[in-house]
């Protein structure tokens, strides 16, 4: 792999010579129409003989290749029949819409040439050329599958060949689409991935694209269809129905890193829909190429019977001949680039051939370790190359490669890691656990934009997470060799990116990063802290119509105060809506966000607890805490009744709570000036089913001013029929007081099961700022 980014040398390009002759079917008599590598598909396609076409075929690619203008409908036309026609508006204002449409759906970044995406690992110069060579051959057509399968161990350098075939195969005009997975950078949603390929191909195939505008012209919510549609409209039907074509030329479409996909289920659906394409319309120029680990599911997927003949597994192992040589060629280059850095610090015969083969055997064929030495000892931060490579020798002589090797194939690799952190400070390496913490785990507590969730670059996080800049450079500045870390200037727009998959998934396995591992909890936990504390200083706003996000103080200030603005808002708005989420084990709020804690998410100790329930705005509980979120609201009351069982003889006494029955709960205390929130399937639900739709548990409503009598109707009905019914009064001398009223109705169908219902009232004050009172009902066993 070339960390400089280095161009794809001479070799490769010889490769493609034969290559070209089979796609654009030359022979030998016409090599001097052979395009050069910087010569565009428009100039191949030049020299093209197109093979006859039917008038229907000619008619269409006209239509689609926008050949065909005339001032209208039917120009210079006569005596002719119409039978049932149907025309299609292609204007270039509908097309750019159509477009537009369809690049809200793709997943930015993922292309080969993304800047995204820089710098991209590549094959160095003269490595992996018997790999690609393959390659080439089975695309010649020297195998009759159509997908290969390209796997092989994290850190082979599978993304590399990739990205150096896509680079060789866009020049020769044969690249119809390449998406570049990445679980990190969160490019990797799976409902996106036929969009993404199918605007890869617009950008490439004229007649394609203007398929796709016809398309979604003709429905716009095509994108929201489900994979397998997608799949059918936007690729079996152009290119086998409808037989979108250029004469002698094969299009491949690159997938790499298809285990970073999200869910394994997605990974195997899309194999199984290239598969039967394949199986179905063997005769479409498309060839196919996924990468990705050799996981189980993957390799149980390429064995069925209907899969294993549509595809070719080329397997890329550690330990093998040519990859070692590769390896140890990428390494003599990467230090005599070195040495031209530092010519007065290194000599032109450092390293020396036993510190040379040392590394070497130590790297064995995994390129991840190789080019993470080289930007160890490379580092110019240090600047001092033979110290950092005494440090690499050192780990290797420690560890005994051989003998750790056959345990553990990242062994080398996972020593190195520990290195790199051990040389943080304890205190620096808290705040890297939880700044690579938050990014790993970020998938976990994402909210959907309407709800403001936080922006994620490294400016807003450390906001979040209340560090400051000195802070965060200070704690990463020794890891420039493992992770790409913006500068401040761009820490606005940019958020840390980790340079290989292998370090996350060393961080995110404690039994090989031990002591330096990712505790889930302990991030988690120091999140919801965060959020806490955004909250509080959220309450000193005198009520919830006011700017609270002005309360917000930014560690981390912005230059621009509307910029600033924005970010408290942000903030605030995240810590409102996730708040509640973290104080279950599992929240319910399955439509607008991803809800996958473990059951012990967050610890809070006694204390904590108490000062919570100590600190709540009652009178701004839904709003402040719940981010007016139905399922938020039932999170917390749960929550909170645990809390009181648990608790109750350290509440008491300092007069937190305080519990009565119903039939002593002055209705008369309750704020009914505000909004209401019941569930449908409560008594006041019963009185506005016509204003709901069927729901599920564990969900809240609002009710207008009309509905107050009930509200108070069913309180005192409560009074009457169950007087025992139990209310938890609480109150807070700062910000108001509040009430629970609990109540359970014995269900038929189980004796020792339940419903229960949870009110939640916000009392008069003596200005009543901001008292709305609601319900909250649920199902769970006592």
């Amino acid at each position: 792999m070339d960390p400089a980014g280095k161009a794809p040398r001479a070799s490769v390009g010889k490769i493609f010579k034969s290559l070209c002759r089979w796609l654009f079917g030359l022979r030998s008599g016409h090599l001097n129409q052979l395009p050069n590598d910087d010569r565009g598909a428009s100039q191949v396609q030049d020299v093209e003989q197109p093979s006859p076409d039917t008038v229907e075929q000619r008619d269409f690619k006209k239509r689609d290749l926008g050949l065909a203008r005339a001032p209208g409908s039917l120009y210079q036309a006569h005596n002719f029949v119409l039978n049932h026609p149907v025309f299609y508006d292609e204007s270039t204002s509908n097309g750019s819409e159509a477009i537009k449409i369809l690049a809200q759906h793709v997943l930015i970044g993922t292309e080969f040439d993304s800047g995204a995406r820089e710098p991209a690992p590549r094959c160095h110069e003269q490595t992996r050329t018997s790999i690609i060579a393959e390659i080439q051959n089975w695309l010649c057509g020297l195998r009759k599958e159509k997908m290969l399968w390209l796997n092989g161990p994290a850190g082979v350098g599978k993304s590399a060949i990739m990205q150096t075939f896509a680079e060789t195969a866009a020049r020769f005009g044969c690249l119809g689409a390449s998406l570049f997975f990445s679980r990190v950078n969160q490019r990797n949603s799976a409902e996106k991935v036929i969009p993404t390929l199918a605007f890869h191909l617009a950008v490439t195939i004229p007649s394609y694209r203007a398929y796709i505008v016809e398309q979604l012209n003709l429905n716009p919510l095509l994108l929201s269809k489900s994979m397998r549609e997608q799949f059918h409209k936007l690729i079996v039907k152009p290119f086998a129905i409808r037989k979108i074509r250029i004469p002698d030329n094969v299009w491949c479409i690159l997938l790499d890193g298809l285990d970073e996909c999200q869910t394994e289920d997605a990974q195997c659906d899309i194999i199984q829909l290239i598969s039967d394409f394949i199986s179905q319309y063997p005769d479409v120029p498309l060839v196919w190429i996924v990468a990705s680990r050799p996981e189980e599911h993957p390799k149980v997927k390429f064995t069925l019977s209907d899969i294993a003949p549509n595809h070719w597994p080329l397997y890329l192992p550690i330990d093998e001949a040519e990859a070692r040589k590769d390896v140890q060629r990428y390494l003599r280059s990467g230090f005599k680039a070195i040495h031209l850095k530092y010519p007065n610090a290194t000599s032109s015969d450092w390293p020396s051939d036993e510190d040379f083969s040392k590394l070497a055997t130590a790297a064995s064929g995994l390129f991840v370790f190789a080019s993470t030495v080289i930007r160890f000892v490379a580092d110019s931060r240090i600047s001092d190359p033979i110290s950092q490579l005494q440090l690499v020798l050192q780990i290797i002589c420690g560890w005994g490669a051989p003998a750790v090797f056959g345990e553990n194939p990242f062994a080398m690799l996972d020593a190195l890691y520990s290195h790199i952190l051990s040389s943080l400070q304890p205190t620096a390496l808290r705040y890297v656990r939880l700044l690579l913490g938050h990014s790993l785990l970020r998938g976990n507590i994402w909210a959907s934009p309407e709800h403001n969730v936080l922006p994620h670059t490294l400016l807003s996080v450390a906001n979040l997470l209340g560090l400051q800049p000195n802070v965060v450079y200070g704690a990463l500045q020794k890891l420039h060799s493992v992770l790409h870390i913006p500068s401040r200037d761009n820490a606005h727009q940019q958020h840390i990116q980790f340079l290989h998959a292998s370090f996350m998934d060393y961080l995110m396995d404690p039994q090989r990063s031990k002591s330096f591992a990712i505790d889930r909890n302990e991030v988690h936990t120091f999140i919801w802290r965060c959020y806490h504390r955004i909250i509080l200083q959220a309450n000193e706003a005198i009520d919830v119509e006011h700017d609270a996000s002005a309360k917000i103080t930014l560690s981390w200030p912005c230059n621009d105060l509307e910029e600033a603005k924005h970010l408290s808002s942000n903030l605030l708005g995240e810590a409102r809506y996730l708040w509640a989420h973290y104080l279950v084990p599992t929240c319910y709020c399955l439509h607008s966000m991803h809800s996958a804690f473990p059951a012990d998410s967050i610890s809070l100790t006694m204390s904590e607890r108490l000062s919570v329930l100590k600190d709540i705005n009652y009178n701004l509980l839904s709003e402040n805490y719940c981010g007016l979120h139905g399922r938020h609201i039932f999170a917390f009351c749960t929550w909170f009744l645990d809390c009181w069982n648990s608790l109750r003889k350290e509440l008491e006494p300092r007069q937190l709570i305080r519990e009565m029955p119903i039939s002593e709960f002055p209705l008369g205390s309750v704020a009914t000036t505000k909004l209401a929130w019941v569930s449908e399937t409560s008594l006041l639900g019963l009185h506005s089913t016509r204003y709901y739709s069927n729901d599920e548990k564990y969900r809240s409503r609002k009710l207008g001013f009309e509905f107050t009598e009930h509200l108070l109707l069913e309180l005192s009905w409560l009074k009457i029929s169950f007087p025992g019914t139990k209310v938890l009064l609480c109150e807070n001398r700062s910000w108001g007081r509040g009430a629970f009223v609990v109540y359970t109705v014995e269900e038929d169908r189980c004796d020792d099961m339940y419903e229960t219902a949870f009110y939640y009232l916000p009392l008069r004050d003596a200005d009543e700022v901001g008292a709305s009172p609601y319900l909250v009902y649920g199902s769970k066993t006592w």
